[in-house]
């Protein structure tokens, strides 16, 4: 809601003392959502309140915050009102989070993707840099090809994995890529925790299924001969 126009807001937090002057964002000031304050102990209440089926425009707040939220949107997540709605609006909502967020959404059979190609409302990127997003894109290129026979033409945001696929994949990746991780993965239990943990919160894996958006960001690894 509010942008950085003049001054050193950081140092300002830090002593107080420096001068920062913020604009407000009027166009995104006009979107903030308007509810009863009666009853609400705080800002959780207010936009669980907004998103209730009952309310005006509850599937609309509820498919908004979901994608602002995460940047997975599945059908098999989303209410029979929101389902519905957001099968006719998909197109405008596209139109509408580019126009007033920066974010462009890929529409897709399962649901949606939302991607922020400048990087002003992710807080954590992907695939992104480091040892374990490395890890967790080469691990992904392996459960994808496990799963793409099955999955081809379903429809269908989770794919099932088998019991042990995580575990033997990131097990091919360190011994495969070893060198080139932090000497912590030499420990494939860390290895495998935080490669686990990048790509549950990153949205593609849950309870042992692989959402269907992992092909988009599953490499093609090609090695040059002699090297490995």
């Amino acid at each position: 809601m509010l942008v950085e126009r003049d001054g050193d807001y950081a140092k300002w937090a830090e002593d107080g003392t420096t001068q920062s002057l913020l604009d407000v964002r009027r166009d995104r000031l006009r979107l903030l959502l308007s509810t009863a304050v009666v009853g609400a102990a705080g800002p959780q209440d207010l936009l669980d309140a907004a998103a209730l089926p009952s309310a005006a425009g509850g599937a609309r707040v509820a498919v908004r915050r979901r994608l602002l939220e995460s940047p997975v949107l599945s059908h098999d997540d989303l209410s029979p009102d929101q389902l519905e709605w957001w099968r006719r609006s998909r197109g405008r909502e596209a139109e509408w989070f580019t126009e007033h967020t920066g974010l462009e959404l890929e529409l897709r059979s399962e649901g949606a993707l939302a991607v922020d190609p400048a990087e002003t409302l992710t807080d954590t990127a992907f695939p992104g840099t480091g040892s374990a997003r490395h890890a967790a894109v080469l691990v992904l290129e392996r459960l994808v090809a496990v799963v793409r026979d099955d999955a081809r033409g379903s429809g269908r945001a989770w794919w099932p994995l088998p019991e042990l696929a995580v575990a033997v994949a990131v097990r091919e990746v360190q011994a495969q890529h070893g060198r080139g991780l932090r000497k912590a993965y030499a420990d494939v239990a860390v290895l495998h925790a935080d490669v686990v943990d990048v790509l549950t919160g990153s949205g593609l894996l849950r309870d042992g299924h692989l959402h269907a958006a992992a092909a988009r960001y599953a490499p093609q690894t090609t090695y040059a001969e002699g090297l490995f």
